[in-house]
């Protein structure tokens, strides 16, 4: 996100900066559906923001088995 640090600390860090500006977004724009789709602690900062906002969240997530 904001940092250029792979340790813990800087992760870490990293995911609370990304959930304050995720706060500031979603209060600005107030909307009515979050789709979240991804797999790292970026997408985790944007679905704990939401969560805690009350805005509803759907993740969309790719079945591994669907191409057998």
């Amino acid at each position: 996100m904001l940092l250029s640090s792979d340790t813990a600390v800087g992760v870490t860090k990293s995911m609370g900066l990304g959930l304050i500006g995720f706060a500031d977004a979603l209060a600005d724009l107030q909307p009515d559906l979050m789709l979240v789709l991804g797999d790292r602690y970026e997408i985790f900062s944007a679905a704990a923001a939401a969560m805690i906002a009350r805005v509803p969240r759907r993740l969309l997530a790719r079945n591994p088995d669907a191409d057998a």
